[in-house]
């Protein structure tokens, strides 16, 4: 007997159908005993105000950053030159020679007498 061209064709049809279907069968069994092989959930997506709120959020983190070390940075060299004209300025033999005048007008204060011109 010969078997026409649409014999042929339905039969390789019902066999694609069957093919497929016992192979997501057994895929199926498959990952039900072994869980692992499993396809991962898909990621929630992450909605874009708040991809933008982050992006803005660590821009202005990394700017406050910034400033706080360029400021650090100008009041560490503002103290050190406090410190060098401190040093320049106050000398020991300064403060000796102002002590020195402030008790030669307290004493020449004390010997004058308290008379007052009214």
């Amino acid at each position: 007997m010969t078997q026409s061209l649409g014999d042929a064709a339905t039969t390789r049809a019902i066999a694609e159908q069957v093919g497929k279907a016992s192979a997501e069968i057994a895929i199926r069994e498959f990952v039900q005993t072994h869980p692992h092989f499993a396809p991962a959930a898909p990621k929630p997506d992450t909605p874009t105000y708040v991809k933008w709120g982050a992006g803005i959020g660590a821009t202005l983190v990394a700017a406050a950053i910034l400033w706080m070390a360029n400021t650090l940075n100008q009041l560490q060299i503002t103290v050190a030159r406090i410190d060098e004209r401190q040093i320049t300025d106050t000398t020991k033999a300064d403060i000796i020679e102002l002590r020195k005048r402030v008790t030669d007008l307290e004493s020449y204060h004390r010997t004058q007498p308290t008379e007052r011109k009214q």
